[in-house]
């Protein structure tokens, strides 16, 4: 079997209640179409099976192949052929020894001396990637690196190693750390380790647990050949609520680290999910949350694509840029083994995911790994697998059927991830149609009169570049106002909607706003907003087009997002303008993706002069509101 057949073996084996298909996509970054292919191969080895499937509980492991699949497992970790090993046994002497002459270890590994100065030569290019590092004059060769810079490749090579085989990791280690490692004693500190996150209730892959422990062993090692790490410089440990209580564990257990490898492993753990979920929120930066919304607000303006559609993705999502970017800072990035698989699987998600590279180039100055882009791809592609809503799409058709084959296959062709053709019908049978289905947009070959509110888009001629453009802006036009409607239903409300007829004061509109907002516990302290708006609009007026305004605080945030609005029957006078209507939100501290959306409601209705002038001829809250749906 493959190495991948292995991986969902060992998972199905290991999992209690069964694995399901959509658990694959976050756990190999593979479809499920490609786990049932595998899994056929895998059942193909022995006549009666080994992996049994259920609707229920998904992919499971039968008791009665219990015994074969340990057997499996346990039997096919074969020892990494020697030559595989050669260039980490070579640098695990270089790091026990200040200075070593080529022959004399040519001798102790027995080589040839040309093997070793060519295994050298792949050291320099394929793991210090033609860094400093590597020394080589005449028959000597030596690493010209402190310890501190030692242990971090031996790091980066662990990790690139957990990644890329991890059958072979063991031998990995003993060929770096020589005579000294124990792999007794290894198994012991990461039995120690995995039980902490028990006790903890944290859930660690095993390839960071085993990480772990490998960085935590590896510092003993050295420090036992006497190559000890001074604390340095004073520092403070990262922020990390999981950080910080592992290193307390490990300073518990007495294990002979010092400050200086507390130091040198905080930044590795730094880069590892070793919090709780919910833990987890609290440590992630603004600078993540603007990436990723800016990730998004690109995908919705070049794609029509609304990742923000999913609140579990985009937690997902934000955690992983979190980790990417502390891993693009540190150095120690990540290879992903089936980077040229989604490449090739999944090349619109590919595509879509490196509008990240130059978001975080902008910001950081850092381009971030092909590696790091393919897993951002995987999130992409469960969204349009999983995710993505299509629209129910019904083609009014032509008595030709050349002509619907033409308008279908371009449908089929150019939006593929947005509208699904449910039927192709003659313009007769439209009125019978729509009294059965539900249908979101109706795409015709002939000028109709569509009843209703469905948006409607006619083809008059073959289908060309314009008409892609066209029908790709209502599809935006659509996808936008549903998220629209629900935008303005979780945050605008009845009573905080307040009609001025007489003539008022800005700051008089502002306080009764405010107080509203106070009476229905959005805000804590209704003066303290107000004064806060008062401030904020002295230098910077928040006044949009000709008659509107979005007062709010520059320092105050809500206890709960809200809108209220003022509609001013008689206008009041702010930066030479005369305003009829005011959106006064009031945003919580946590940056939330639909806040985005809500100043671009904002925008387009101080924009457009007819869509203001109905608004503010409605004449109590509940028209407001649904005249506001209307025109959003």
């Amino acid at each position: 079997m493959t190495e991948r057949q292995f991986q969902i073996l060992e998972i199905i084996f290991n999992s209690v209640e069964g694995v399901t298909g959509r658990e694959w996509s976050a756990r190999l970054g593979v479809s499920s179409r490609t786990i049932r292919n595998e899994i056929n191969r895998i059942n193909s080895h022995r006549e009666e099976g080994l992996v049994s499937a259920s609707k229920q509980t998904g992919y499971y492991i039968a008791k009665e192949n219990l015994p074969h699949v340990r057997g499996l497992l346990a039997g096919e970790r074969e020892p990494s052929p020697e030559n595989e090993l050669r260039g980490y046994k070579i640098l695990g002497k270089l790091m026990a020894e200040d200075r070593l002459d080529t022959y004399d270890l040519a001798e102790e590994l027995h080589l040839a001396q040309p093997t070793v100065l060519k295994e050298i030569a792949k050291l320099k290019t394929e793991v210090y990637k033609k860094e400093k590092g590597i020394c080589a004059a005449g028959d000597y060769v030596w690493l010209e690196a402190d310890e501190w810079a030692i242990r971090r490749r031996v790091f980066r090579i662990m990790e690139e190693e957990l990644q890329r085989n991890r059958r072979r990791f063991p031998a990995v280690m003993a060929a770096l750390a020589g005579d000294e490692y124990d792999q007794r004693e290894y198994d012991i500190l990461m039995y120690a380790i995995r039980s902490y996150f028990e006790k903890a209730s944290v859930k660690v892959s095993d390839t960071n647990l085993m990480l772990v422990a490998a960085a935590v062993d590896f510092c003993m090692v050295r420090n036992g050949m006497g190559r000890t790490l001074d604390a340095g410089a004073a520092w403070e440990e990262p922020v990390g609520t999981g950080v910080k209580k592992l290193l307390e564990h490990l300073r518990e257990q007495e294990l002979g680290l010092s400050e200086g490898d507390f130091r040198l492993l905080s930044t590795l753990f730094h880069t590892l999910k070793l919090s709780a979920h919910l833990e987890l929120s609290e440590e992630v930066r603004q600078l993540s949350r603007a990436i990723l919304e800016e990730f998004l607000r690109e995908v919705l303006e070049k794609y029509d694509f609304d990742l923000h559609s999913s609140d579990s993705l985009y937690e997902n999502m934000l955690i992983h840029i979190e980790y990417m970017m502390r891993r693009a800072e540190t150095g120690y990035e990540i290879q992903n083994p089936l980077m040229e698989d989604i490449k090739k699987t999944y090349p619109f998600a590919y595509e879509i995911a490196m509008l990240m590279v130059p978001i975080v180039y902008h910001c950081k100055h850092i381009y971030i790994r092909d590696d790091e882009v393919a897993y951002i791809a995987v999130f992409v592609q469960h969204y349009l697998e999983n995710i993505n809503v299509r629209l129910k799409t019904v083609v009014i058709g032509s008595s030709r059927n050349s002509i619907n084959a033409i308008v279908t296959v371009w449908l089929k062709n150019h939006f593929f991830n947005h509208v699904e053709v449910t039927d192709v019908i003659l313009s007769y049978s439209l009125e019978d149609y729509l009294a059965e289905h539900e249908v979101d947009l109706i795409v015709s070959t002939g000028n109709l009169s569509v009843k209703g509110e469905i948006p409607y888009y006619w083809i008059e001629s073959v289908p060309d570049e314009k008409a892609t453009e066209d029908l790709s802006s209502l599809i935006r036009k659509i996808r936008v106002g549903n998220r629209c409607v629900s935008i303005i239903q979780k945050y605008f409300f009845p009573e905080e909607i307040v009609i001025f007829r007489e003539e008022e004061t800005f700051e008089s509109v502002v306080r009764e706003l405010a107080a509203r907002l106070e009476k229905g516990n959005k805000i804590e302290s209704g003066n303290e907003f107000v004064e806060d708006v008062l401030q904020r609009e002295e230098n910077y007026p928040t006044v949009l087009g000709e008659q509107m305004m979005i007062p709010h605080p520059l320092m105050t945030f809500a206890q709960k997002t809200a809108v209220a609005v003022a509609i001013l029957k008689r206008p009041v006078h702010r930066e030479g303008k005369e305003i009829t209507l005011i959106m006064m939100p009031a945003i919580e501290a946590k940056l939330n993706q639909e806040v985005d959306a809500l100043f671009q409601l904002f925008n387009r209705i101080a924009a457009d002069g007819q869509k203001l002038r109905r608004l503010w001829g409605t004449e109590n809250a509940g028209e407001f509101l649904e005249t506001l749906i209307a025109v959003c």
